[in-house]
């Protein structure tokens, strides 16, 4: 990578006021893969607008674990070069290719925060403030917040971030309209 081409990791965390934690995790669902020089570790100015792409997708209420990169991973560059033994219908089997993945990874169902947050609480993980941000889209307060029916409570510290324990709070037999007389 050339030196017009490189961007320090270093301002990053600064960049999308975020901890170290999260901008690897960042990093992963970017697909992106810093390069280090030395003691220190950059990434291109691609990279930078994938991750630019990502804080927007977040910022929408998006989460990690949905974000789709931009960028063309390897195995897909293969199936592409197959299709160059119909030269003339490149074009459009690769757009073709296109518009279906954009039709198949756009669809996110409402409840799929619901389930990220029913894993972490099964599972009892901490997440770090903006782990929790990314999943429902706003940073969980100093006191913690309630979210459907999950209690978000502050629990130690991941990082130089807050960590925050999910547990689920209301369940059907806790409600008093659900009965066995209906």
């Amino acid at each position: 990578m050339n030196s017009a081409n490189k961007v320090p990791v270093k301002g990053l965390t600064s960049r999308y006021n975020i901890g170290k934690t999260a901008l690897y995790a960042r990093f992963d669902a970017a697909g992106v893969k810093p390069i280090k020089e030395g003691t220190r570790s950059y990434i291109s100015h691609q990279d930078l607008e994938e991750l630019d792409r990502l804080d927007s997708y977040l910022k929408t209420g998006g989460v990690l674990s949905e974000f789709r990169p931009s960028i063309v991973p390897i195995e897909e560059i293969s199936s592409i070069e197959m299709l160059q033994d119909e030269p003339d219908n490149l074009a459009a089997n690769w757009l073709m290719n296109v518009v279906e993945r954009l039709i198949f990874t756009s669809q996110k169902s409402p409840l799929d925060r619901y389930r990220e947050l029913e894993e972490v609480a099964q599972n009892e993980w901490i997440l770090s403030t903006s782990d929790v941000e990314a999943i429902i889209g706003m940073k969980p307060r100093i006191l913690g917040v309630t979210y459907g029916s999950f209690q978000i409570i502050r629990c130690g510290k991941v990082g130089r971030e807050a960590g925050w324990l999910i547990k689920k709070s209301v369940n059907s037999e806790q409600l008093p309209f659900f009965t066995d007389n209906w």
